[in-house]
């Protein structure tokens, strides 16, 4: 008995260390790349993104255990304050960057300061807890509060937040007041509904809102399985618009809520804009790319009398225009086709043709019934703010193979198979295919058909068209030579089997191309200082000195290099990518860079010809690409490079198992 007391007693021991351990590994330093020190931190409970930025991939263990960067508060010499921040990451729509404002002794550290006063505002549900509110209101400009939601199962029913009655009253005449609404419409009829029972709700409150009523697109489901959570983007913009318009006409302002993501892929972002809907856009931790009136930046934000449980926490954003009237008019969420029926909004017919285009391929938006389908074919997706029967019309390019058939250049999805022959690579820019970016060695050996989803082919197809005109054709003038793409676009099935667990990957959205020498004449190292050269690109990641990915698109680019030697974990080198480049020379076996080319094995030339450049598909892509964190990416991605102080959780396991080891022998010896 003596005995079995002394083991539990001993078991106590090992528990306190190993909590200990763990917690040590809490507190840790943490440096990020730019040289700027914090703490590793569970970012759920301890770090308050108001006063401090979150970088992921420096503190290695659970996923929640991210570094936590205190914001340098700087002035401008008008005493303006700001923070200081990389300055990639300060929107320059809602802020000017100020130079040598931070003494950080890194070029690249910048003074971020708003350009106008920037209103802190919360969203609540009934998952929140507030007591006393006029303690809360006096540390908030305004709180929006949910209002209702659609069910997400097959009936749809509506249900109101069981706590808007309470903070309705609490919140009345304390501080700003607005709400939001959970849609899961899944026709136009059900969200003009949706606007009426909104109404219904707050005209026995108020007679209007201070701020847009916002209709919040996401999931329904907690595993995006509800009714309206896989509608096709066309749809989801219909119906939101669809909302807007009766919102409109019922006399309120209107906006739409939904993270970057599904702003950015989910819905017809323009469209949306163009309706003249305030944007609200989710995106913790990282400035959204896009153009928005409010930020959502945290959801683990920190006001002292909000809890979730029994721990402060709430969402929080910044309001970067007057949208609630704190200095007069509000001046945003104005609709601005709030005066016709939506119905008939969507089938009039404009008085003229206007142009569009599809790459270097000129058309016109008419009817599509009136464009002949002999000599052009019709593209959807082109003709923005104009009504469904509006497309845009294209002539139909002529091709011939190498028996001398005629033929036309259309997209693949237009040639009817059974009587006709598609041949590749004959419709192409002036050294790059869309036909080749979609082809796949891996597709073609599982029987994949590795073309664009239905809901979502005319964006790709953009990308796609973006990529080779902007990207791919820029960097072939720069390398001078041949060039093999091994892979370009996958789709969802074609990107599982390469072994990708990214689902978001550039590859999916044709924004993403693999790049190898073709030939021997150059080398991998000349393709990369080809690709440096061009430096427009979004991510450059020099693949184990084996081959390049490049990705590419429209609006800000991150112009972000990494370095990977294992595909799995990677480190950003974009302040020293020479270094990287020396590694690749060295681990190639070429001294120097004038020897490059002539010492390149011929036995391994790429037999590339000038119609296709395939090769075997890679699985080379991490989780890297642009996510929301609402979706709770998890990335393999290395920051440590040079400098950075990086915390690893097997090294105090590894140190724990030691002990422990040590430990038992010792137990074993004193008992036997």
């Amino acid at each position: 008995m003596l005995v079995l007391n002394k083991t539990y007693s001993d078991i106590k021991i090992l528990l306190i260390l190993l909590v200990l351990s763990s917690t040590f590994a809490l507190n840790e330093k943490c440096t990020n790349y730019h040289g700027l020190s914090g703490e590793c931190k569970d970012i759920s409970q301890s770090c308050d993104t108001g006063i401090n930025f979150i970088i992921p991939y420096l503190c290695e263990g659970k996923d929640n255990i991210k570094c936590c960067l205190p914001k340098n508060t700087c002035n401008d010499d008008r005493g303006n304050q700001g923070f200081c921040i990389p300055s990639s990451e300060c929107n320059t729509n809602y802020h000017n960057i100020v130079s040598e404002k931070c003494a950080s002794g890194d070029n690249t550290i910048k003074c971020c300061i708003p350009k106008n006063k920037v209103y802190e505002i919360i969203d609540i549900s009934q998952y929140n807890e507030v007591n006393d509110f006029q303690y809360v209101a006096n540390q908030v400009d305004g709180v929006i509060m949910r209002l209702g939601y659609r069910g997400y199962g097959k009936e749809g029913n509506f249900a109101s937040d069981t706590k808007v009655e309470k903070y309705f009253k609490g919140f009345k005449g304390k501080t700003k007041i607005g709400f939001y609404f959970l849609t899961q419409a899944i026709s136009i009829e059900e969200a003009e509904k949706e606007a009426d029972y909104v109404h219904n709700i707050i005209k026995e409150k108020l007679d209007k809102p201070d701020f847009p009523i916002y209709l919040d697109i996401e999931c329904g489901h907690p595993n995006c399985e509800g009714r309206a959570d896989n509608l096709s983007k066309s749809n989801r913009t219909q119906y939101a618009l669809a909302f807007l318009n009766k919102i409109a006409k019922l006399g309120y302002r209107a906006g739409v809520y939904a993270n970057q993501y599904w702003l950015r892929d989910k819905l017809d972002f323009q469209k949306i804009v163009d309706s003249g809907a305030s944007i609200w856009a989710g995106s913790p931790n990282t400035i959204p790319s896009c153009i928005y009136d409010i930020w959502q930046y945290s959801i683990y934000g920190k006001v002292n009398g909000v809890t979730i449980g029994n721990k402060l926490q709430v969402d929080r954003s910044k309001v970067y225009k007057d949208l609630a009237g704190w200095n007069g008019k509000p001046d945003s969420g104005y609709i601005k086709f709030d005066t016709n029926d939506y119905s008939t909004n969507l089938t009039s017919t404009p008085s003229n043709s206007s142009p569009c285009s599809d790459g270097n391929l000129a058309g016109k938006c008419i009817n599509e019934n009136l464009c002949d389908k002999n000599t052009h074919f019709i593209k959807a997706g082109l003709c923005l703010n104009q009504p469904n029967e509006i497309k845009c019309c294209l002539p139909k390019n002529t091709c011939t193979d190498n028996y001398e058939n005629n033929g036309i250049c259309i997209p693949t999805t237009h040639c009817d198979e059974s009587t006709n022959t598609i041949v590749p690579g004959l419709c192409k820019g002036k050294h790059f295919s869309i036909e080749e970016l979609l082809r796949s060695d891996t597709a073609k050996e599982y029987g994949i058909n590795n073309v664009p989803p239905k809901e979502d082919f005319t964006n790709i197809m953009e990308n796609l068209i973006n990529l080779i005109n902007n990207c791919l054709e820029p960097i072939r003038k720069n390398f001078g030579a041949k060039i093999n793409v091994s892979s370009g676009y996958r789709n969802q099935e074609l990107n599982k089997k390469v072994g990708s667990t990214n689902e978001y990957s550039q590859h999916t959205k044709g924004e993403a191309a693999d790049l190898q020498p073709c030939g021997n004449s150059k080398s991998i190292i000349d393709l990369y200082n080809a690709i440096i050269k061009f430096n427009e690109f979004d991510q450059f990641i020099i693949e184990k000195c084996n081959w390049a990915h490049v990705s590419y698109v429209t609006g800000k680019r991150r112009h972000q290099i990494l370095y990977t030697e294992n595909g799995k974990s990677y480190k950003d080198v974009t302040n020293n990518y020479q270094s990287y480049l020396k590694i690749c020379i060295e681990k190639l076996g070429l001294t120097n860079q004038a020897s490059i080319s002539s010492n390149l094995d011929p036995n391994e030339d790429l037999e590339c010809n000038s119609n296709n450049h395939f090769d075997t598909e890679m699985n080379d892509e991490p989780d890297l690409d642009n996510l929301d964190t609402d979706n709770k990416e998890i990335s393999d991605n290395d920051l440590n490079s040079s400098g950075v102080n990086k915390i690893k959780y097997t090294s105090f396991l590894n140190m724990f198992s030691i002990l422990f080891i040590v430990f038992m022998i010792w137990k074993l010896h004193i008992i036997f």
